[in-house]
This record gives structure tokens, C-alpha cells and sequence, in this order.
């Protein structure tokens, strides 16, 4: 049996409307966790306008069309920042979830999720984000909205901002009874979790990984489950846009899920979650490429494509017609990584492309073959697009335009090493 970590702090559930509270535990329970027996009780808050939402709290965590003819070029390389490499995450996989069955500005206060104040706090819409206030430091809560129909593979991702130290993640199940996901924390370390009607236990866990998650910042976060339809119980948690990912894999678990839903617990008091542009994907695993992702393939260097897959665009980049990913270890890159998407107007890749400068924003004064830079390039003479290079959370990453092809591209080097990364990109197209 996996140790459990948690400490009691409030037992406490919304589920249409009745309210659960039990004991207050101030050590950590030996395993099994046994936190008594719930006394039912009038509830404190309005429940969801549907009767698929629900609220509960959660344990407390302790712990171009044709090849160029030359290869494109950039400034000459300067001395540039030096990079301390972070430890070697896993590239981000794909689980096979590729059907959008919602994407959630949470705009409209019925779209799904539960809301209400129970004793570990309240959950409401506020101004079009999902808000979490936690009622005292060590406080938890989670919420849940119910899918359309059941996934042996579900895939969710949202943007959270966090107000002070504190863990929040996601969650996917069939039944409000044993839930399982992934949460991450602002001290930068992830954890697998299962919740059930007696507690939770923590399957895994790196608490020192060193990823960035900062309060007061946004941070997209992602989990993907597959059902034991497929096999073992599988998870992913990742942050995708800094291409990092954990994985879990091998377990008891559901066939398949029809619900996900969202963690939130406290680490400090006063605590708020902002929670925004929540997004589920579900499909069957199975990883067949759609007609759009394989003519995108044919733009990957063929040495590269044995081993691509389809991915799905981001819901937070407008236009995205599809997209590939293609992991590099095995084909002769440097690189870990490399992901292609396909835009339907040059506009909407700009806009994508600029994001990204934003989110990753470098001082343009170095080469991309030394350090980091933003800059436009060239092919035979000719201005084709532009690349920034810059450093993310584990490593380095290179993302550049290819205007006449309205192609976005990114290549992953966890060991944050400028000159494989600039010699994969001189390779890499798209073509």
C-alpha cells in the first residue's frame, strides 16, 4: 500500500447540496488512513446549479513548401548568460486524447462545476475565473464537473494562479468515491494522488523537481489518465508550456472517467485559487494520425518522423489547424524534442509566436548558438520568420515562425546545451 502523507485538517463535502464534516486529525494517520465516520449536516453554501457539480475537500498535502537551399541564419554568435542545466524530466507523452468535449472560459456560472462553502472554504465563478478561498492554511477543497459521456483516455489542462504558497492540480474519475490526479505546489514539486471516501494516499511523488510554479503567477498545468481498459492506470501530470512532465504508470484504477475536476489546498492563510480556460479532451488511446497532422508531417525532416505522433494545438493559441510532436532521442537529434503546428492564417501564428516571447522574455544580445535571443531569421538571403531562444523551466527551448508555411515549431533541450539545440534547429524545417 502507498504511504499516505496527509494530515486531516477538515473533512468536508458538497454534493448537491448535503454537507459532510468530520474530525479534525492533527497527525498524520498511520496507513490505512481511517478519519472516521462522516454526521451530515445543513449545508452552508449554494450548491451547483446542476446536479453533475459537486464540491468537497480534499486531504491536506505535508509534503516553406519546398527545402531551403541554404540553411537559414542568425547574427554571429557573443558571449552570452550561462545556463545551470536542471535535472531531465520526461518529454510529455501522448495519451491519445484527441476529441474536445469541452473548453470552459468559465464565463457562465452553470457551465458545470461545483460551487458552495463548506468548512474548508468556498468555491464560486468570479468574474470568469473558478475562485478557491481556503478558510485556514492547511485547508483544501475540490470541485468537479461531469463529462457528456465516458473516455478510456481523458486529458484536461487549465491556467491557475495561485495567491500564496499552496498545491493545486487536477483530477479525473467515474465516481465522486475514489477520484485520482495530479497536483503541483509553489515550491516546484508534483505529486500523484488517489481521494476516496476514507482519505487520500499519495501514489508518488517528487517534492524537490524543481519546476517553476510561482504564486501570484499564471501556470498552465495538465493531467492526462488513462483507464484500465488500456492496461495498468496510467497518469500524466505536466506543465506544457515548459515542456516538463512526470508519469505514473501502474495501478488499479477505473475502466475509464467521466468526470474531472479540480484540487486546491492551502499552505499559508488568507489562500485563493484563480482558476481560468479549463479544457477536456477524451478519445480511446489509440494514436492514428488525422488527415491535417499527417500533411503537417510531411514538413518534419523524414529522418524525424518515425517516431512523431499527433498532439492536439493549444485551446490558448487561436488557429491552430494541427499539430505533431516528435521526440528525438531515438532518430539522431540533440535535442529531447521537437512540435510542429500548423496555423490557419499568418496572423494567428504571430500571435502565438508573440505569446510565447512574452511568456519566455529574453534580452535579444546573444546567439542562439551561445545563449539567448529573439530575432528574425533568414533562408537564401530572404527574411523567412523569426526564433527565440530562452530558458524554461528544465533546459532551453527554440520556437520560431516559418512564414510561408504558417508552421510554428519548438525544440526541447532539457540539458539546456545552445549548440545541439542550434544545430538540430538548422535541420529541423519545417521543410
Amino acid at each position: 500500500m502507498a504511504r499516505s502523507l496527509f494530515v486531516m485538517t477538515a473533512l468536508a463535502s458538497i454534493v448537491v447540496g448535503c454537507v459532510s464534516v468530520g474530525p479534525t486529525q492533527s497527525t498524520p494517520p498511520s496507513a490505512p488512513p481511517s478519519f472516521g465516520i462522516t454526521t451530515p449536516a445543513p449545508p452552508t453554501g449554494t450548491p451547483a446549479a446542476t446536479p453533475s457539480a459537486a464540491i468537497t475537500a480534499a486531504p491536506t498535502l505535508t509534503v516553406p513548401s519546398v527545402a531551403p537551399t541554404e540553411a537559414p541564419t542568425i547574427p554571429p554568435p557573443t558571449d552570452g548568460p550561462s545556463l545551470t542545466p536542471a535535472p531531465s524530466p520526461n518529454a510529455i507523452e501522448n495519451f491519445g486524447a484527441g476529441t474536445l468535449l469541452f473548453f470552459d472560459d468559465l464565463s457562465d456560472p452553470a457551465s458545470g462545476f461545483g460551487v458552495g462553502t463548506n468548512s474548508g472554504g468556498s468555491v464560486g465563478y468570479d468574474e470568469g475565473v473558478l475562485r478557491f478561498e481556503t478558510s485556514g492554511d492547511q485547508a483544501w477543497l475540490w470541485s468537479r464537473r461531469l463529462l457528456e459521456d465516458f473516455s478510456t483516455v481523458v486529458r484536461v489542462e487549465g491556467v491557475f494562479v495561485p495567491s500564496a504558497a499552496g498545491f493545486f492540480g487536477l483530477l479525473c474519475a467515474r465516481s465522486d468515491d475514489e477520484l485520482l490526479g495530479a497536483v503541483v505546489n509553489t515550491d516546484g514539486g508534483w505529486f500523484f494522488l488517489q481521494l476516496g471516501s476514507e482519505g487520500a494516499t499519495i501514489l508518488t511523488s517528487d517534492p524537490d523537481a524543481g519546476w517553476s510554479v510561482p504564486a501570484g503567477l499564471a501556470t498552465s498545468v495538465a493531467l492526462d489518465c488513462a483507464g484500465t481498459e488500456l492496461g495498468p492506470m496510467r497518469m500524466q501530470v505536466s506543465l506544457p508550456e515548459q515542456g516538463v512532465a512526470a508519469i505514473f504508470d501502474g495501478g488499479e484504477g477505473p475502466v475509464d472517467f467521466d468526470r474531472v475536476g479540480v484540487y486546491a489546498e492551502s499552505s499559508t492563510h488568507p489562500w485563493s485559487l484563480a482558476v481560468d480556460n479549463l479544457v477536456a479532451y477524451g478519445g480511446t488511446g489509440e494514436l492514428g494520425m488525422s488527415p491535417a497532422a499527417l500533411t503537417l508531417l510531411q514538413h518534419v525532416p523524414e529522418a524525424w518522423r518515425a517516431d512523431c505522433f499527433e498532439s492536439e494545438p493549444s485551446a490558448f493559441e487561436t488557429g491552430g489547424v494541427a499539430s505533431v510532436s516528435c521526440p528525438l532521442s531515438d532518430v539522431g537529434g540533440k535535442s529531447n524534442a521537437a512540435d510542429y503546428v500548423q496555423f490557419d492564417t499568418k496572423v494567428n501564428m504571430d500571435a502565438a509566436y508573440q505569446a510565447r516571447v512574452d511568456n519566455w522574455a529574453v534580452d535579444p544580445t546573444a546567439s542562439c548558438q551561445t545563449g539567448p535571443n529573439e530575432v528574425s531569421y533568414t533562408i537564401a538571403g530572404t527574411p523567412a520568420g523569426r526564433i527565440l531562444c530562452a530558458p524554461q523551466t528544465a533546459g532551453i527551448r527554440f520556437d520560431w515562425t516559418l512564414d510561408s508555411l504558417m508552421i510554428l515549431s519548438t525544440l526541447t533541450d532539457f540539458d539546456g546545451n545552445y549548440g545541439d539545440a542550434y544545430e538540430d534547429w538548422l535541420i529541423a524545417g519545417p521543410e
